[in-house]
């Protein structure tokens, strides 16, 4: 008679009778069923180091090399914390040049050096100081010029009329720096103009008017003064190197009526 009622299904805890039952059959199962976990205290195991790489997330785009990585590693390393930074000490002031001295007028002080005063507004230029006076000549050298301009009045008897200029240029050189050179030149000047230029001027027309008036008796009138006018250069000669030979010696030397008036003229 069969069984009507169906065979109950072997629970879990015959699971071990099953066993013993199979080993008599030696009917081996696939897999040993695990055995179910004994209450306790969680625990979390650790992961092993090194047995599964990272995997970036979906999307992730890496854009810093190795190198790069490397790189900024070590400037990070190189950057000074705020530990290593401390109070710095304030640099020293650098020290003030004395100011320079200041000039004092006299003989040489051009070659001194001269400070130049600072300017009071922007956008002024800078104040010039009026220049020294040029220094005075030594007393052998205002003997020798003074000579010189006297004895100008030679070159006349070379060049005709240049011993004026010989001695107008000895009076715009030296009329700064020696008095007396000045006036010795000055003197030398007009007297040449007067006694050479103009005394040969007037014997040239004289000896002129002379010979063309001869025919009427009344040219012969004008011989002795003609004559008198041409002795006037030979006397600016000897009058010339007698006023050297004056000034050589350091004697304050005067031609006849132009000397007051030169020195009146140069006041």
């Amino acid at each position: 008679m069969a069984d009507i009622y169906p065979k109950p299904e072997p629970s879990e805890e015959s699971e071990p009778g099953r066993a013993r039952e199979d080993e008599g059959t030696g009917f081996q199962p696939e897999f040993e069923p695990e055995s179910e976990p004994q209450p306790g205290p969680e625990r979390e195991l650790p992961e092993p180091e090194g047995t599964a790489e990272e995997v970036p997330p979906p999307g992730f785009v890496e854009s810093e090399t190795a190198e790069e990585r490397a790189a900024e590693a070590a400037a990070q390393e190189d950057e000074p914390t705020p530990q290593d930074i401390g109070p710095q000490p304030s640099p020293e002031p650098s020290p003030v040049p004395p100011p320079l001295p200041e000039t004092e007028p006299g003989r040489g002080s051009e070659y001194r050096t001269q400070t130049i005063p600072p300017r009071e507004e922007a956008g002024q230029g800078f104040t010039i100081p009026p220049s020294a006076p040029p220094e005075p000549l030594s007393p052998e050298d205002e003997r020798l010029w003074a000579m010189l301009a006297h004895l100008s009045v030679l070159v006349n008897l070379v060049t005709g009329f240049l011993g004026p200029v010989v001695a107008l240029l000895i009076y715009l050189i030296f009329k700064d720096r020696s008095k007396y050179v000045a006036f010795q030149s000055m003197q030398a000047f007009v007297f040449q103009m007067v006694w050479w230029i103009g005394g040969g001027i007037l014997a040239a027309v004289t000896w002129t008017l002379g010979g063309l008036l001869v025919v009427i008796l009344v040219g012969c009138l004008l011989f002795p003064l003609a004559l008198l006018f041409t002795l006037m250069p030979l006397v600016a000669l000897v009058y010339g190197v007698i006023g050297a030979v004056e000034t050589n010696q350091g004697r304050d030397f005067r031609y006849w009526l132009i000397g007051d008036w030169v020195r009146d003229m140069l006041r």
